[in-house]
């Protein structure tokens, strides 16, 4: 752990500030509880339940499982370095 992650660490544990650590392999197994979560620290609220944000999020969730993950074409390596000049 590098000493950036090191202090922000250390801030969250002794409540220097408000800290939310969410995990991006989270977000893609448990979207769901991952954004509610997000969305709860950022409004300071303890549910979101019956609201329209939870009604909004739901359909996101909904929106999501129909798109795929973007996927970068393949091309060979250093591609486009003949383009460039050392200048």
């Amino acid at each position: 752990m590098n000493k950036y992650h090191m202090a922000l660490k250390k801030c969250a544990e002794e409540d220097l500030y408000n800290c939310l650590f969410v995990r991006f392999e989270e977000l893609l197994t448990n979207s769901e509880e991952q954004f509610s979560k997000m969305i709860r620290f950022m409004m300071g609220v303890s549910s979101i339940e019956g609201t329209i944000v939870e009604h909004n999020l739901k359909e996101m969730i909904k929106k999501k499982e129909s798109v795929s993950v973007y996927k970068p074409k393949s091309t060979s390596f250093n591609y486009n370095t003949k383009r460039y000049t050392p200048e």
